[in-house]
């Protein structure tokens, strides 16, 4: 049978559609659900639209290091630029000290780039927190009012990563809430042509 779900009327503020999960986002599937490599994959577009060609180019050999396991020397190349505020740098030192298991330093890096509210950072620092809340002394609350945050600036990896843990909640707990919530936050990435989102919708019989 068809599954149904309830819908926002017409002229409803959009915003009003992104809710904070009433249980735990399993770590791991933040992680995965979005499928990127590297986090450099990631933002690399990103990095090449706002960087001097110098800067794109330190920034392409620290990746090139990371690729070879140099992770310390690949934090080293990127320093400086992080130093002087750069939220790219920010988050790649993030990934290469976390490879290298200071997870201390690793913290540090990518609370400094949340500071600067790049979606995507508040995005990793909520999975950071999801993941060892403890460890780190925080809530994992706190780690999904960050995610949230993403999805409400439209980011489409927490879109789809908070759409699939509601589908996946509701499959375990049949509770229509969570269902609703995960097909409402897997049409917002879907409008932005997010092609996993948009299989997810058509698989479960839902509109994109």
């Amino acid at each position: 049978m068809k599954k149904t779900e309830n819908r926002n009327q017409p002229g409803e503020d959009e915003d009003k559609q992104v809710t904070r999960p009433e249980e735990p986002v399993q770590a791991e599937s933040i992680y995965s659900a979005t499928g990127y490599v590297s986090l450099y994959t990631r933002i690399r577009d990103e990095i090449i639209d706002i960087s001097t060609e110098a800067e794109a180019g330190v920034f392409a050999d620290s990746h090139k290091k990371a690729g070879s396991g140099n992770y310390l020397e690949a934090a080293q190349s990127i320093k400086s630029l992080a130093l002087s505020g750069n939220v790219y740098a920010q988050m790649l030192l993030y990934e290469y000290y976390s490879r290298l298991d200071q997870s201390k330093e690793a913290i540090m890096w990518l609370q400094r780039a949340s500071k600067k509210h790049h979606p995507f950072a508040d995005f990793l620092l909520g999975a950071a927190y999801i993941a060892d809340s403890e460890g780190l002394g925080r809530t994992v609350a706190e780690g999904q009012a960050l995610l949230v945050k993403g999805a409400k600036k439209g980011l489409v990896d927490a879109q789809y990563v908070l759409g699939m843990w509601g589908i996946n909640s509701y499959r375990k707990s049949g509770d229509q809430r969570q269902y609703d919530m995960g097909v409402r936050m897997l049409r917002l990435a879907a409008k932005q042509n997010y092609q996993p989102a948009i299989s997810m919708l058509k698989g479960l019989g839902a509109d994109p």
